[in-house]
């Protein structure tokens, strides 16, 4: 009924509706099914590069456990050998303080490129570790453990902790003379670092002037400390000694010819390589097959050319008749490896199997030491021990850490010097009060010592000895403030004429007898021998001694004295704190310094701090030097108690007043001197 009533067109038009829908839903169907395979099959890629990719990461990862595990062997053997190899034998009578730390004793790098025992200079290290800064320039420390996967190409996913930049001027003490110019080594480790220009200067420029390329101009007589500093901060030293006019233009000559030397010395090596070739160059041989072209050297003396190094080639031997002939040479010999002493040029080395020796070397029952170069060193001081005019090194002597032998001293009174260990012998002269002396033997049991003076020697009595500290105690902490800036103060306000004044005329200066800059501090000798116990407890327990003050010039305490009775009476402030604690307790000047003659005076009293094992100083509960009644020892925190427990477990007595000063009583009689120290 309905489509009757339609017309024609209007059936087609229904027609088409109907077929467009149908095949619209055909489309809608195929296109999901069409997703729903292309997502499976997609689900199905993944799942396979899921599975390759987990198998390729563990495979690379039992490579590198595989590789670490290699190289951990392969760092063991290389480190075995480095230690044996390194520096021949070591002295068996080394310097006794308390914080040396022996370069076997290092955390080992796990990279077989780094097994080196050698100490890396100015590495941080934990709080834990005992470590004392041995110069300006020496620091020591951990070297941190890496895995080292360079040999491979699978990329570990384990971190990594780099090798710390380090960096050595080489060698650490050169002598020059006036006009000389001289470069220092300069060794960064690791080499291939990245680590931006190395900036030289010097402490002295009047004396030696150094270029932004490390090389040494001596200008004057007197020593400088030349600095390499790397833009991290890491940094190495090297002293320059400036000895006086140099008219010796062959050794200039040698100096500044530095770079042909050793092109001499590569043509040597050319020929060796190249037996079969006609030589053009003509050169002096010695009979073991080596040119007399000798490789210039920098060292602790004058010294000039180092031997050449036997190869022990065995290519020589097959040199042709030609060459042989014109050359006249019988390197038939050349495969003998150098052994044994050798001269030149008034300078000693020792080779074994061809090579010279480095470091401490016991030789026929003497201990020599050997520089870099291989140099013999002689009439020097090394690791705090002398070295003989023969090379010889002379046994520590004495009570303390470092040997007596060389040590500076200076005399309470004046002194008879007698001719032997003996107050019945011959007296050959005196020596006057406040003189400087050098100690030249132990303290015999009868309690003399044979000192020089001039061209005087002889034995006097010990007890009347003030000893320089830092010669035999060296690696305690020195800042005598008063040789400097004096920081005497009272409540807090400057003492007038000497707050910040040096007030013994002495400052800082390079000390030839432990390589580096130090203060002087005498120390009367029984007294100064008591202090060495009190370091080695100190040490024992973890701590180190910082010194501000030993002997003090009886006209320099009067001085401060009257200073100080000025800012007294006309500082209200000042005087309430030096007369009255905060307990209401009555104490006076008196009490902060001497109205009189002191043990500072007469060498037996110390002003001194605790400090880490690292030198740095812990806090007490006042600042050192505070001359009022904050600094009294009823108020001692943990620091100042350990202090004092430290210092008189060994014999030392207190005073009430200030937690940083010690004295010993038993000499408190004894005459007192005043002069100053140069």
């Amino acid at each position: 009924m309905f489509f009757e009533k339609m017309d024609k067109r209007n059936i087609i038009l229904l027609c088409l509706g109907i077929v467009f829908l149908v095949v619209f839903g055909i489309f809608l169907v195929t296109n999901e099914t069409s997703k729903v395979k292309l997502d499976d099959k997609n689900k199905s890629q993944i799942k396979t590069k899921t599975n390759s990719d987990s198998k390729s990461t563990k495979d690379k990862n039992v490579t590198v456990k595989e590789k670490k595990k290699t190289d951990e062997v392969k760092t063991n053997g290389d480190s075995s050998t480095s230690i044996n190899a390194n520096n021949g034998a070591v002295s068996n009578d080394s310097t006794a303080s308390g914080d040396s730390n022996t370069s076997n004793e290092q955390s080992t790098d796990t990279s077989s490129e780094n097994t080196s025992n050698e100490v890396q200079e100015g590495t941080l290290t934990d709080d834990s570790i005992d470590v004392s800064v041995k110069s300006s320039n020496s620091d020591e420390g951990v070297i941190s453990e890496y895995v080292d996967d360079s040999d491979t190409n699978v990329v570990s996913d384990i971190p990594q902790t780099l090798e710390e930049t380090t960096i050595v001027l080489s060698p650490s003490t050169k002598t020059l003379k006036v006009g000389d110019r001289f470069a220092f080594k300069t060794k960064i480790t690791p080499s291939d670092s990245s680590v931006g220009a190395v900036k030289y200067q010097s402490n002295k420029k009047s004396v030696a002037g150094v270029t932004q390329k490390g090389v040494v101009v001596a200008r004057k007589k007197g020593t400088a400390i030349i600095t390499a500093q790397l833009p991290s901060g890491r940094f190495s030293t090297a002293v320059v000694k400036v000895i006086g006019t140099n008219s010796n233009t062959s050794t200039k000559k040698q100096t500044t010819n530095k770079n042909k030397t050793n092109n001499n010395s590569s043509t040597v090596t050319k020929k060796q390589k190249n037996q079969n070739k006609k030589t053009t160059k003509k050169q002096t041989t010695n009979k073991s097959g080596q040119s007399s072209s000798n490789v210039a050297v920098g060292s602790d003396t004058n010294e000039s050319q180092v031997p050449v190094q036997d190869t022990n080639n065995s290519g020589n031997q097959n040199t042709n008749k030609n060459e042989n002939q014109a050359t006249n040479q019988n390197t038939n010999q050349t495969s003998t490896k150098r052994n044994g002493w050798v001269n030149q040029n008034g300078n000693k080395y020792y080779f074994k199997d061809g090579k010279y020796v480095t470091g401490w070397q016991k030789i026929n029952g003497a201990t020599y030491y050997f520089n870099a170069k291989g140099l013999m060193l002689r009439d020097t001081y090394v690791d705090y021990h002398y070295l003989r005019p023969n090379g010889k090194k002379k046994k520590k002597i004495g009570p303390f850490s470092a040997t007596m032998y060389g040590a500076t001293a200076w005399v309470k009174e004046k002194l008879n010097v007698y001719s032997k260990v003996s107050s019945e012998s011959l007296i050959d002269g005196t020596v006057a009060a406040g003189s400087k002396v050098k100690i030249l033997s132990v303290v015999h049991p009868n309690g003399y010592v044979k000192i020089s003076h001039g061209n005087l020697e002889g034995y006097v009595i010990a007890n009347k000895l003030m000893i320089n500290l830092p010669d035999v105690i060296p690696d305690m902490y020195y800042s005598i403030t008063n040789s400097s800036g004096s920081i005497f103060k009272a409540a807090g306000s400057d003492i007038s004429g000497v707050t910040g004044n040096n007030l013994y005329g002495f400052t800082k200066e390079y000390n030839a007898k432990i390589g580096k800059e130090t203060y002087y501090a005498p120390m009367l000798y029984p007294v100064a021998v008591q202090l060495q116990k009190a370091y080695n407890e100190a040490r024992r327990q973890g701590y180190n001694f910082k010194v501000y003050d030993t002997y003090r010039p009886y006209d320099v305490s009067m001085n401060v004295a009257s200073q100080m009775r000025s800012l007294y009476n006309s500082n209200t402030k000042v005087r309430n704190k030096v007369d009255y604690d905060k307990d209401g307790g009555y104490w006076g000047q008196g009490w902060f310094i001497a109205q009189g003659v002191s043990g500072h005076n007469r060498g037996t009293d110390i002003d001194l701090t605790l400090t880490n094992a690292k030198g740095i100083e812990l806090k007490a509960q006042s600042a050192m030097h505070s001359l009022d009644t904050s600094s009294l020892v009823k108020y001692n925190n943990k620091v100042s108690n350990k202090l004092r427990s430290i210092m008189t477990s060994v014999g030392f007595e207190t005073l009430k007043s200030e937690w940083w000063h010690f004295q010993e009583d038993d000499y408190k009689n004894t005459s007192y001197v005043s002069f100053k120290l140069r």
